[in-house]
């Protein structure tokens, strides 16, 4: 599963149960009994607990999305580094090799840290799937 997968897989996974919560909220307004957990003293709706997981869900989400970048130190430091390598990554990442696998081996041949790979293969990635969504809406335009 590649980084995009697991993105969208995690938003998807917050969002059924932002849905599943609901649902068990409106369940605990029918029947209460069945969908409250009963802590001593405290009453939690069970509803209310899958709302907040998928809450959750989301904002990791979002935040891995957003702030999962290189810092200005890294690509200072790293930076011709990653630019020579980068059509070794994407041909392996094409090949289907895992992100993983495609930092730990550069971490080995060219002495750049896992997680600056890391970052940079994330920030390639989310700059392809950009152009993909650029070139589809042109397209959609143009059909237009």
């Amino acid at each position: 599963m590649n980084v995009t997968q697991r993105f969208l897989r995690s938003r998807v996974q917050g969002l059924a149960w932002l849905a599943v919560g609901a649902l068990l909220l409106v369940g605990a307004v029918v029947k209460p009994e069945w969908f409250i957990l009963a802590i001593p003293g405290f009453p939690i709706p069970v509803g209310a607990l899958a709302m907040l997981y998928g809450l959750v869900n989301l904002l990791l989400n979002r935040h891995a999305q957003t702030h999962l970048k290189l810092s200005p130190e890294d690509v200072e430091r790293y930076g011709e580094a990653l630019s020579r390598i980068t059509p070794g990554i994407l041909h392996h990442w094409e090949a289907g090799m895992s992100v993983t696998a495609i930092a730990l081996k550069y971490e080995r041949e060219k002495r750049i840290p896992k997680r600056v790979i890391l970052l940079f293969i994330i920030e390639i990635l989310r700059d392809l799937q950009e152009r993909k969504k650029r070139e589809s809406l042109t397209q959609i335009v143009k059909e237009d």
